[in-house]
């Protein structure tokens, strides 16, 4: 089963088990970088969002890595809580990033229907939980965009 991130327990406007304060953060992964994930467990991915349930899970495609990834894959996901999530219907490599994203959607739609955010970042990407934390608590619309499609030089977003 699923175990949030362990979220500060200080006093808050919202409990984390408000799903208006609850977000699922889908770090794509490479199979064989086990290594890159371990720095994510071991910096942001393994810190609390203060008033937010947060759920970290890594995500790859059921095809396009060999039998023994695929072991080391389930040994990892058991090592850690079960945070590896392997989405059937899509296969790795960068030109099925589109399906990856379409599996991962799918993924949230239905395993995570009660939580209001759905942040998709790379394994060699760095959250800045406060930023982050600011961006999400001013943000009221029912579906909402943080990012860049095309991002361009000196363009920054939160």
């Amino acid at each position: 089963p699923a175990r949030p991130i362990p979220v500060a327990t200080t006093a808050s406007a919202s409990s984390p088990a408000d799903p208006n304060r609850s977000i699922l953060i889908a770090v794509t992964s490479r199979p064989w970088d086990g290594e890159r994930r371990d720095y994510v467990r071991l910096t942001w991915g393994g810190r609390a969002l203060h008033g937010w349930a947060v759920l970290v899970r890594f995500m790859f495609c059921s095809g396009g890595f060999t039998a023994a990834q695929a072991r080391a894959l389930r040994s990892e996901s058991r090592a850690r809580s079960g945070d590896v999530v392997v989405l059937p219907g899509c296969s790795e490599g960068y030109m099925n990033l589109t399906q990856k994203t379409v599996a991962i959607l799918s993924y949230f739609v239905h395993n995570h229907s009660g939580s209001r955010f759905l942040m998709k970042v790379d394994d060699d990407s760095y959250v800045a939980w406060p930023r982050l934390r600011l961006a999400l608590e001013r943000e009221n619309a029912t579906y909402t965009y943080i990012g860049c499609m095309k991002c361009v030089i000196n363009f920054f977003w939160a």
